[in-house]
């Protein structure tokens, strides 16, 4: 039998957020992109249409691990 998770070739994005305007909670497999220096996505409520953005802080680069001598 196959796996019930399913065999993929690239990471499924899947996220929660809630409508700020009625709350109901929308799925989301959309990706973050960066703009500006920041990463977003542009959300659509499946219920009452209306539209709004998620922002998420970037994570920092953490640097050479090893410093030259």
């Amino acid at each position: 039998m196959d796996d019930a998770k399913g065999d993929h070739t690239f990471k499924i994005h899947q996220a929660y957020h809630r409508c700020p305007d009625c709350g109901w909670v929308n799925e989301s497999r959309k990706g973050f992109k960066e703009i500006w220096g920041k990463l977003e996505k542009e959300e659509v409520c499946q219920k009452c249409k209306h539209e709004f953005i998620i922002y998420k802080e970037k994570s920092k680069a953490l640097g050479p691990l090893m410093p030259g001598s």
